[in-house]
C-alpha cells in the first residue's frame, strides 16, 4: 500500500534556500527543491551515525562469502562495498546503496564523473596514463579524489570489465603510473581479500 504524501508549505530565509540549491546542483540528477529537502531530511534523520550503512555493508560482504548467496553478488560489487565505492549503474546494487550515498568514500557523483571521462576517452580511441588522469581529476569540478580512491575506482571499473586490455595497459604504463596502481588489472579473489572478523 502506497503512503499518501502531504503538501507542506515552508518559508525559508534566502541563505537556507541557497544551501538547498547548492546541494541540489551537486547531485547527478539535479533534484527539485522539494525533493532536495526530502533527501536531506532522510539523510540526517535515518542514518546520522552511519550505523545502517555499516550494517548493510557487513550484510552484503557476508552474503558474498556465503555458499548459495555468493553467486548473486559479482566481484566488482563485492569490491565496491569493500572499498566504499558507490556501485555504478547496477540496479540491484544501487537499490541497496542509494539510501547511504553520502557514506561512500567514492560517491555517486565522483564515480559517474570518472566513468564518463574514461568512457569518452575510450570511445575516441584515445588513451590516458594514470598520472595524466590524476592531474585531470585534481583540476576538475570534484576535488575529493586522492590517489588511493582513484586506484580503487579504476580497479572497480576493471572488475566490471569496462574498456579493453589496451586501454588498461596504457593507463598503467610503467613510468606513467605509481607502483601501487599495479593492482588495478590483477585478478580478484574475494575469499582472500575479505576479512570480516
Amino acid at each position: 500500500m502506497t503512503q499518501k504524501s502531504q503538501r507542506l508549505e515552508l518559508r525559508l530565509e534566502q541563505s537556507l534556500v541557497n544551501i538547498i540549491d547548492d546541494w541540489s546542483s551537486r547531485q547527478i540528477d539535479s533534484p527539485s527543491r522539494s525533493e532536495s529537502i526530502r533527501r536531506m531530511i532522510l539523510t540526517t534523520t535515518s542514518k546520522s551515525d552511519g550505523y545502517a550503512f555499516r550494517s548493510m555493508k557487513f550484510q552484503i560482504l557476508t552474503a558474498a562469502l556465503t555458499p548459495g548467496l555468493a553467486a548473486f553478488i559479482s566481484d566488482d560489487n563485492v569490491f565496491a562495498w569493500q572499498h566504499s565505492i558507490y556501485p555504478f549503474h547496477d540496479h540491484q546494487q544501487e537499490y541497496w546503496a542509494e539510501p547511504f550515498e553520502s557514506y561512500f568514500e567514492v560517491n555517486r557523483q565522483m564515480i559517474e564523473e570518472l566513468a564518463k571521462f574514461l568512457d569518452d576517452t575510450w570511445l575516441k580511441s584515445e588513451t590516458i596514463t594514470f598520472y595524466e588522469l590524476e592531474k585531470t581529476l585534481q583540476a576538475g569540478v570534484v576535488s575529493n579524489w586522492d590517489r588511493s580512491k582513484l586506484i580503487d575506482a579504476c580497479r572497480y571499473f576493471f572488475l566490471r570489465k569496462m574498456f579493453d586490455d589496451n586501454f588498461w595497459q596504457a593507463l598503467l604504463q610503467r613510468g606513467n603510473a605509481p607502483n601501487e596502481a599495479s593492482v588495478v588489472n590483477q585478478a580478484y579473489d574475494r575469499f582472500a581479500a575479505l576479512y570480516l572478523g
